[in-house]
């Protein structure tokens, strides 16, 4: 992110943020300083966040006094996305590096969880990734993902799919396993499913 907001082939930052806990929020500098140096940055903050709420609020206030563009996202849906897409002039055109993970962008938690992440400027991931933003911003339209799993366009129906195929490769005698990580299943049936 601090490269990011120096770089001067970046044109633009997008970032999905779920808490803000920290009083010296570091991505919260970065997307300042990518601001005044006159990108185009783009937050999504969740404002149902655990405890958090009056903490993003806060945020919210600060970024859009300095030119970024804040999005509530759907109020009908929690955003639990954890997504940046930094955009790149790269020899004349525009590369997305799109960052897809299970972690908030929160530099103290980070020393303590063990969380995955994705990097990748693949074109058709970073236009997936990129599809979610606008969802955020228009999010009447419904949208088609080939790559991603994302709730709740997909969600259910590729998992159902995933354990399924695994199901059928124990019965056929083949290598078979199913690894998912979640902080809490409300889900009956996708439960039901995975029992």
């Amino acid at each position: 992110m601090r490269e990011a907001a120096i770089d001067p082939a970046v044109t633009s930052i997008k970032i999905t943020i779920y808490r803000l806990v920290s009083k010296n929020y570091k991505v919260i500098h970065s997307l300042i300083n990518a601001a005044r140096n006159g990108k185009s940055v783009t937050v999504v903050m969740e404002l149902k966040a655990c405890f958090d709420e009056e903490s993003n609020m806060n945020y919210t206030d600060q970024l859009q006094d300095e030119g970024v563009k804040v999005i509530f996202g759907a109020p009908w849906l929690k955003m639990h996305t954890k997504l940046l897409v930094i955009k790149r002039k790269e020899e004349g055109k525009s590369v997305r590096y799109c960052h897809i993970g299970t972690g908030n962008f929160h530099e103290n938690k980070a020393r303590v969880h063990c969380d995955h992440s994705l990097l990748t400027c693949r074109e058709d991931i970073s236009d997936e990734v990129n599809k979610i933003f606008i969802f955020f911003k228009d999010n009447y339209k419904r949208y088609q993902f080939n790559h991603l799993i994302v709730a709740p366009f997909n969600a259910r129906r590729r998992s159902v799919k995933f354990i399924d195929q695994e199901m059928q490769n124990a019965k056929d005698g083949k290598e078979a396993y199913v690894i998912i990580k979640v902080n809490n299943l409300h889900d009956r049936k996708m439960a039901k499913k995975i029992y």
